[in-house]
């Protein structure tokens, strides 16, 4: 009696990503933050969002979303917080931010509203880079920036009931751009 060989089915690379997506936006919900990280220079204000994902409790996570991240070419940083407890992985450049934001964006659930307003002001700083790069000269922030990033920041100070100085810093920046 012979023995009938079984198809071998493979799963699609499109579908692969997917559920890689969905998983990085679960462990982003969970364990990530979204957030705004405002600085100020000679007077100006500079606005910068950013994606952080901190891994206490399996630190195999980290690297599996390294991988993932690799795979997307996007890049990112890993850094070791509290006496190597915590592996933190920050993706910081803007494009990065773009890339990553839009690719988890439809399997956000608690962070989504967080992650829209990311991007839409990701998208308006790279808007304005273009500018600056096409006329050769420095521009300030927008004032949609400045609302996109303000609201941003309540909406982090009232999931985390707490303010902060950069949300000052961006009221500041308002009030002057008025």
């Amino acid at each position: 009696m012979r023995l009938s060989r079984l198809p071998i089915y493979r799963i699609p690379d499109d579908l692969v990503n997917i559920l890689d997506a969905a998983w990085l936006a679960g462990v982003i919900d969970g364990d990530g933050s979204i957030t705004v990280s405002v600085n100020e220079y000679k007077g100006r204000v500079y606005i910068y969002p950013r994606v952080v994902i901190s891994c206490v409790t399996w630190p195999e996570i980290a690297y599996k979303i390294a991988d993932l991240l690799t795979k997307w070419k996007i890049k990112f940083d890993l850094g070791l917080k509290k006496e190597g407890k915590m592996i933190e992985v920050l993706i910081a450049s803007l494009p990065d931010v773009i890339a990553l934001l839009s690719r988890i964006m439809p399997f956000l659930q608690a962070k989504r509203q967080l992650a829209e307003l990311a991007l839409e002001l990701a998208l308006e700083i790279s808007r304005r880079r273009w500018h600056m790069r096409r006329l050769h000269k420095s521009i300030p922030p927008s004032k949609r920036e400045l609302e996109l990033a303000l609201r941003i920041k309540r909406e982090l100070a009232r999931r985390n009931k707490r303010g902060g100085i950069s949300l000052k810093r961006i009221e500041k920046a308002m009030a002057l751009s008025a």
